[in-house]
């Protein structure tokens, strides 16, 4: 069994404050730092779920000569992780840090224990995160130290000196959403202690890329470039953009002009230099005159050598070019396709041939052959040159818009993913391998937007995503026929239209909502708000349009080259919250920062947005939660980041948004917020997901504090309650779904703090039949806790720990928890805290007698399993017993009769006590051998000819022989291939079987029958060779004074 403990101290004030609606409205006052985690929330942790097969977006990735194993990778929304043994494995060594977003990783080229880490994604799409700053590890990444440049918010590129570690080189881009003068490129000669600004051309200009060659480390290349973007629009290039050099390790810049290059307004560059040769240098350039430009004298003069697209699309997301360290007309580039020219860039095929697309970074080992690259869809290597591709697609990266969830029993979350599609899986995959790939099925491509199960059918998904040339594109997923038909509210190609052109807005997250009063009545918007009744067949649209259509706004934009994704699409709805507390209610949020309001199915509309929202326009409503007891209450979530503004902004009314309330106490001042959620069970708790996690409130909002544990830090951008489990469900931008099963100890917490002592209802337990996955599980989520999860509550530690029993519907223990062994060390079965403590119990009996002189998978670990039925928990703590019922029951596939249930029982039952009986006595034999051997060297030292010695040896040899008609005494898990399997083996092979609800065969009682007449005899023989041979040495010994072999111990 394993048992999960875990605690929750009540240190929070749990009382509800007053909220005023009449209050007048306030600018925001957060808190200046991070309010740290309360300790007593730190070991209520979640669990990933995954997904464990879709990946996510990488920007960088660095590998070493130093040592062909290592490798790190950086996310742009999921820390730093490192492998150790060539990419096979992975694990996160940046999560102690309070930031997940990662523009440059490199690996000092001198010290592989000297790693630098650039935050902010300096690829700036929509979805981007902000960074704080630059890192460096000194012990390969156990450890990290903060080394400055806070402000610069995106750090696209790091050169580290290959002559001197502390001589250290930055490009960054700066604050995609606003001007900022800490763009720019950054030095320093001591290891990062003090900054220089070497390159600034104003606050609008950062560095795009950065590069150099080890054989002329002298002479650096920077690309400057102009960036800004808003929620409608992107401007990539300006008239200060261009290519800079420095030939004195970056101390001083020289801008590079005419001699071939292009001489029109120019974007983002990309850079590389040969590191076969020094003179040859490639630069990517956003221009209307060209695409990739070489210089064959180390800049002194340029050739435009391909106009081809292909290696280049979309610029300002791309632009990355990296050269063959041992062939300089070799060259990859990294864009939508993976592309690769042998002939210095004049020709490109499409390569990366089995990779995800859209790639961002790649680095060469100087042999030319061993590869690492970064794409939208995770890491992918080649160790020959690129000719082949393996994309290893298991780091739990995923960048979740929303996290859905269905009503079956195991509950489906659902993750929808940037650039990597649409995602179901059960949150239990009743196997043991966890969550694996295996389990997580995938209902749609593009990039997955939401999410929602059609509340009158679990077989039918609604989907939307971004991306497509259809505006607002909206599937529906069949699975019982696995196909999918496109629903979209309307049809029309976006594809570089400007929005003012189209007949409707959709947003690149189209939403999608159900009618909690009619399960066939769906919603979905675009600058008005749809609603169908036949799954998407028709659509009625039934609001006029409730944004602030400013045509300011919807223009195409993008700079040097025009971008026409849809992106950047706005003016339009981004939330649909129908109430659950009121019939033909409805609020929406808009993109442009306003919350509208039904009250009669869409007849008619009212703004009621925030004062304080409109004095501060062009934010998102991205995440509105009704309350499910008060028609008139909300909360929004307002998110200002596209407008420069990372503050943090929760709105609540309470009286249908005549007047609003901020509520930001506790929240970092920078922890802009993503999502909200009312709690559906206690009116008085709230959820937000900011930019730096997720945030607990018990007071309505008026307090908050951080709830994150053991789930680190990232961009949670959703948050939800599975009704039926009550868990609370997370989808983060850049590190998967995670779950907290059971918070019904949260939602209570009052109760038990008035009580002193609590032991919290018990959701019904399942009896859920585990399979296997299929696969290793290599980066599998985690199921719950087998079984029933326990909590109790203490208002400080009891005298002694606390101990449980388990006991069924007759009144029998059936379960005792007290101590467990760990590594030699008795450790007790639950936690003893001031607080909150956890355990599960895995619906199985104590379990059977261990032999002492067999390896752990020799031993049968586990008790009987119980039948479906009522069991009572007691929990002894000090002087207060608490007792609580605790339901079991069949899972909904299992339609086996309780008679079966109970014929396997009985069965199991017993052949688990003829195992206790079979390894007590091999213990007993064990000892006796173990023993007579002691008795025997303290008999010869005082008398080498004693006939006792005969007689220990004889006992001892006679010890072996009963073992021996016992088990054939395996000592590793294939011994059996060539030992023939004795009665203890026959019996742990027919519990090996019995792993069904189903009635046991007659063969199978039958040979059970056999083996418990066979235990029988062989118990009755070790307990004659007790009675007889034993007793005789026994008395033997006494006489000499020594003490006698182990005593005969009663079988059960």
């Amino acid at each position: 069994m394993r048992v999960f403990i875990a605690f929750v101290l009540a240190c929070v004030a749990l009382g509800v404050l007053p909220v005023h609606a009449a209050e007048p409205e306030a600018k925001p006052s957060p808190s200046p730092s991070p309010t740290p985690t309360p300790a007593p929330y730190v070991q209520l942790t979640w669990r990933n779920v995954g997904p464990a097969t879709a990946g996510g977006r990488l920007a960088a990735v660095a590998g070493t000569d130093q040592n062909a194993n290592l490798y790190y990778i950086g996310s742009a929304g999921g820390g730093v992780w490192r492998s150790t043994n060539g990419g096979t494995d992975w694990e996160p060594v940046f999560d102690k840090q309070e930031i997940a977003s990662i523009g440059a990783v490199a690996i000092d080229p001198r010290n592989q224990d000297i790693v630098w880490v650039g935050t902010g994604e300096a690829n700036p799409r929509n979805d981007v995160s902000p960074g704080k700053g630059i890192y460096r590890s000194i012990d390969g990444g156990r450890t990290w130290a903060d080394m400055g440049l806070h402000e610069t918010t995106a750090i696209g590129s790091i050169w580290i000196d290959p002559r001197n570690s502390n001589k250290v080189v930055v490009g960054a881009l700066g604050d995609p959403f606003a001007s900022n003068p800490q763009r720019g490129v950054y030095r320093t000669t001591d290891g990062g202690a003090h900054w220089q600004q070497v390159l600034a051309l104003g606050p609008s200009s950062g560095a795009s890329d950065l590069a150099s060659s080890h054989k002329s480390p002298d002479v650096i290349y920077a690309g400057m470039w102009q960036f800004g973007r808003t929620g409608w629009s992107v401007q990539s290039g300006g008239e200060n953009d261009g290519l800079y050099r420095s030939t004195d390790g970056g101390a001083t810049w020289t801008k590079l002009q005419g001699r071939g290059l292009p001489t029109d307004t120019l974007g983002r560059i990309g850079l590389a230099v040969a590191p076969s040769d020094p003179n040859r240098v490639y630069a990517l350039i956003q221009s209307k005159q060209g695409i990739l430009w070489r210089s064959d004298d180390d800049g002194n003069h340029w050739q435009m050598v391909s106009a081809d697209t292909n290696i280049n699309e979309r610029p300002f997301y791309f632009s990355h070019v990296f050269v063959d360290p041992t062939n300089e007309n070799h060259v990859f580039s990294d864009s939508v396709h993976l592309t690769e020219s042998t002939d210095g860039g004049k020709t490109f095929k499409i390569g990366g041939r089995r990779t995800h697309g859209d790639h961002h970074a790649m680095w060469i080992a100087s042999d030319g052959r061993r590869i690492i690259e970064g794409n939208d869809g995770g890491v992918a290597f080649s160790n020959d040159g690129g000719s082949t591709w393996e994309w290893r697609n298991t780091i739990p990266i995923g960048q979740l818009y929303r996290v859905g969830f269905d009503r079956s029993n195991p509950y489906r979350v659902c993750a929808p993913l940037q650039d990597n599609g649409n995602w179901c899986a059960p949150n239990n995959s009743r196997s043991g391998a966890g969550v694996t790939a295996n389990a997580w099925e995938d209902i749609g491509g593009g990039d997955g937007a939401w999410i929602v199960p059609d509340p009158s059918d679990r077989a039918v998904m609604w989907t939307t995503s971004g991306g497509g040339n259809n505006g607002g594109e909206l599937d529906i997923f069949n699975e019982r026929t696995k196909q999918t038909a496109m629903r979209s509210a309307y049809l029309g190609d976006q594809n570089v239209v400007p929005p003012k052109e189209m007949n409707y807005r959709f947003n690149w997250e189209t939403p999608i909502a159900f009618d909690p009063f009619n399960a066939h009545r769906a919603f979905t918007a675009g600058n008005v708000l749809f609603t169908s009744t036949d799954r998407g067949r028709h659509w009625q649209v039934i609001s006029p349009d409730l944004t602030r259509n400013d045509r300011s706004h919807e223009a195409i934009s993008g700079g040097v080259t025009l971008e026409g994704t849809g992106a950047e699409t706005s003016e339009t709805i981004l939330y649909i919250e129908p109430s659950t507390a009121a019939h033909s209610q409805i609020w929406v949020g808009t993109d442009d920062g306003l919350i509208q309001l039904t009250r009669d199915g869409g007849k008619h509309w009212k703004n009621v947005t925030p004062a304080a929202a409109l004095a501060q326009p062009f934010g998102r409503f991205a995440s509105l939660s009704a309350s499910p007891i008060h028609a008139g209450e909300l909360i929004g979530a307002y998110d200002r980041q596209m407008t420069g503004d990372r503050a943090p902004y929760i709105y609540r009314t309470r009286d249908f948004g005549v007047h609003w309330q901020l509520l930001n106490a506790g929240l970092p001042a920078d922890a802009f917020v993503r999502s909200v959620r009312q709690d559906p069970r206690n009116a008085s708790m709230a959820y937000a997901g900011t930019e730096a996690g997720l945030y607990l409130s018990f007071d309505r909002g008026a307090h908050w504090a951080r709830f994150n544990q053991n789930m680190p830090v990232a961009s949670v951008r959703d948050v939800r309650v599975q009704p039926e489990f009550n868990d609370l469900l997370v989808g983060t931008h850049g590190r998967d779904a995670w779950i907290l099963d059971d918070i019904t100890p949260l939602q209570q917490a009052e109760l038990a703090r008035s009580a002193g002592r609590r032991l919290f209802p018990v959701r019904p337990a399942f009896l859920y039949q585990i399979h296997s996955a299929g696969n290793t599980g290599r980066g599998a989520g985690e199921n719950p806790p087998y079984g029933a999860i326990i909590t109790i509550y203490l208002a400080a530690p009891a005298a002694k720990n606390p101990t449980a029993e388990i006991l069924d519907g007759r009144g029998r223990v059936v379960r005792r928890f007290t101590v467990h062994d760990e590594n030699g060390k008795q450790v007790p079965d639950l936690s003893n805290q001031a607080g909150f403590n956890r355990f599960s119990w895995d619906l199985t009996e104590d379990k059977p007698v261990r032999w002492n002189d067999t390896p752990d998978w020799n031993q049968f670990d586990q008790g009987a399993t119980v039948v479906p039925g009522s069991y009572t928990i007691v929990v002894h703590a000090g002087n207060a017993t608490l007792r609580g019922p605790v339901l079991v029951k069949q899972e909904p596939r299992d339609n086996t009769s309780l008679s079966s249930h109970q014929a396997v029982y009985l069965l199991q039952r017993s052949l688990l006590a003829d195992w206790s009986r079979i390894d007590l006595a091999l213990n007993t034999l064990g000892v006796i051998q173990r023993e007579a051997a002691q008795r025997a060297t303290a008999v010869a030292k005082t008398a080498p000819k004693d006939p006792l010695l005969a007689d220990l040896e004889t006992t001892k040899a006679r010890a072996a022989v009963l073992r021996s008609t016992i088990t054939s005494n395996a000592k590793n898990d294939q011994d059996d291939d060539f030992l023939r399997d004795l009665l203890r083996e026959r019996v742990q092979s027919l519990l090996f079987v019995l792993d069904s609800f189903e009635a046991p065969s007659e063969p199978l009682s039958r040979e059970a029958a056999v083996l418990h007449a066979l235990t029988d005899d062989r118990v009755r023989a070790v307990d004659a060779f007790v009675a007889t041979e034993v007793r005789a040495r026994n008395d033997a010994l006494r006489t000499r004074n020594l003490p006698p072999l182990q005593q005969p111990t009663k079988s059960p």
